[in-house]
């Protein structure tokens, strides 16, 4: 008797704490943003000209996320970039532009490409510890000069540039470029031999719109 109570107990227990774990991870269903409104800063769009010389030119992107919780459903869309710059008086070796409305290419004023799409599309790690996400960035436009050598438009329909989010609870947000899937491609040429491709290089840190506090992101 006291063998079956005993087992049965034992039992009982493991069924408690297969059930709790279930309950975790069914709860970990959603992700949650510190802030809806996020600001990212790139060091460097990067286009390598066929003879060699590399145009670099810093972007900052505005966004925001659609709701306060994301779910983790793949390629859903959860944001948008409303407003992208490339820090013009930064670029080295040419000139850069985002096709933001405003900005100079090609002497004249570049068209209006936003917003650009932001979805989610995976994650890294096993419920409910994720070390970290990725998401993609579609529908970019930019524009880049090497003097003398090309002038060209970048950004396909079919280009995503993918983005590594480092993440565990209470840890500020960066995103790195994927290896191989950072790839904006030439769209258009508009004089001169352009290269086939940019990419986009170096972390980027991820705050909020309003203030430089930099964004968390939690598993609830």
């Amino acid at each position: 008797m006291r063998n079956r109570i005993y087992r049965l107990a034992i039992a009982l227990a493991a069924t408690c704490l297969f059930t709790l774990a279930l309950t975790a991870t069914a709860s970990a269903g959603r992700l949650e943003p510190s802030s809806l409104g996020f600001l990212a800063q790139w060091r460097s769009l990067e286009v390598v000209s066929p003879i060699g010389v590399t145009v670099r030119c810093p972007v900052t992107l505005d966004g925001s996320f659609h709701t306060r919780t994301i779910q983790k459903i793949e390629r859903s869309l959860i944001g948008y970039v409303t407003l992208a710059i490339v820090h013009q008086a930064a670029c080295t070796s040419g000139r850069g532009a985002a096709f933001n409305g405003s900005e100079t290419y090609n002497g004249t004023t570049t068209p209006q490409t936003l917003p650009w799409h932001v979805t989610y599309e995976s994650f890294r790690g096993s419920l409910p510890a994720i070390e970290s996400l990725r998401s993609l960035l579609s529908r970019m436009r930019f524009g880049l000069t090497v003097p003398g050598i090309c002038t060209g438009q970048y950004g396909t329909a079919t280009d995503n540039l993918s983005g590594d989010i480092s993440l565990s609870s209470g840890v500020a947000v960066t995103t790195t470029p994927t290896a191989t899937r950072n790839i904006v491609s030439l769209s258009r040429t508009d004089g001169g031999i352009c290269p086939a491709r940019g990419t986009m290089e170096n972390v980027a840190n991820v705050t909020q719109l309003s203030s430089s506090a930099r964004i968390t992101v939690r598993l609830i």
